[in-house]
């Protein structure tokens, strides 16, 4: 669990922009508490993290590829909110589709 939540406060591999260089401005992981006992011993995690990025070109950010199932081959799904200026998607990702198309 350590080690996820180390790798969740290092995004560099988790998203890559097309469009626009964003940088990361906040990151915030958690996995405690949001399990049961019982889920937690049959070798289930659950995580949440928020990001904030500032990208230079926001109106040119085209797409946003998540690398979280390369990263954790498990990984079956993952909610994801995304928060733009113009924009705002609630998105259940899955290995196939991972992709955030922004335009």
């Amino acid at each position: 669990v350590a080690n996820a939540i180390e790798a969740l406060k290092s995004p560099e591999t988790l998203f890559v922009f097309s469009g626009s260089d964003c940088v990361l401005s906040r990151v915030d992981a958690a996995s405690e508490g949001l399990l049961t006992a019982d889920e937690a011993a049959d070798g289930h995690a659950e995580f949440e993290a928020s990001y904030v990025f500032h990208c230079d070109t926001v109106d040119d950010l085209t797409m946003i590829d998540l690398g979280f199932f390369d990263i954790w081959p498990s990984l079956k799904e993952m909610e994801v909110v995304f928060l733009g200026v113009d924009t705002q998607l609630s998105l259940e990702m899955t290995p196939a589709f991972h992709q955030i198309d922004l335009k």
